[in-house]
């Protein structure tokens, strides 16, 4: 007998292809947030190195470790949000821990073996690894700022329990009308915060004297 091969089914094809776009949004964040996490080592490198400054060099460290356990738990949430395998989110958890001391060791090391004399960046004979390190800082935000404002609503909207939840119309009585705790920002209000969250820095900054 003939055994006739299997058709795949409307559902079949959807769940692979959620598996693959989770795939695709999983990478991006772990990317994403291990470029972040390099870039705050090579800050960190690099103000351990400003002779300029000596408190720099404590600031970057505190600064790095204050924010280091809420980024991981955002990783590992997002992660498990997009319903990748455990060993896959360990494996992308451990590689996003080890970014910030390989960046912040490569650069200790590069920087000691060459001097600071080389790096651009600063004039009239200021301080280049202050320079540097600001540059870096502003790479790590920025890559921050990219996980949170675009992988993370992508996570969200791909999320298997809210699709499940998406299929029920309140009109047609099989679901619980939305609360308003599943309403989710919208895209000015989004934008509005954004913009506060990056002027506020800049605003208190002004307040702050800085010593020359």
């Amino acid at each position: 007998m003939i055994s006739k091969p299997k058709r795949m089914s409307v559902d079949d094809s959807a769940s692979e292809g959620a598996a693959t776009v989770s795939a695709v949004h999983g990478l991006n964040a772990t990317l994403g947030l291990v470029i972040h996490g390099a870039a705050d080592g090579i800050a960190l490198g690099a103000s351990s190195l400003a002779s300029s400054n000596s408190s720099l060099g404590l600031v970057v460290f505190l600064a790095v470790l204050i924010h280091k356990g809420p980024t991981a738990l955002g990783l590992t949430t997002t992660l498990l949000s997009l319903s990748l395998p455990l060993s896959s989110i360990r494996r992308r958890l451990m590689i996003f821990s080890c970014a910030a001391p390989a960046g912040a060791i490569a650069t200790f090391l590069l920087v000691s073996a060459f001097g600071s004399g080389s790096l651009g960046g600063s004039s009239n004979g200021g301080d280049r690894l202050g320079w540097w390190t600001g540059i870096a800082l502003l790479f790590s935000g920025g890559s921050f700022l990219y996980v949170a404002t675009v992988i993370q609503p992508i996570s969200s909207a791909t999320d298997p329990h809210a699709h499940s939840h998406s299929h029920h119309h309140p009109e047609s009585g099989h679901g619980p009308e939305p609360s308003g705790e599943d309403r989710k920002l919208g895209k000015y209000q989004r934008t509005a915060l954004l913009m506060g969250g990056m002027i506020l820095p800049v605003v208190l900054s002004l307040f702050v004297e800085h010593s020359h």
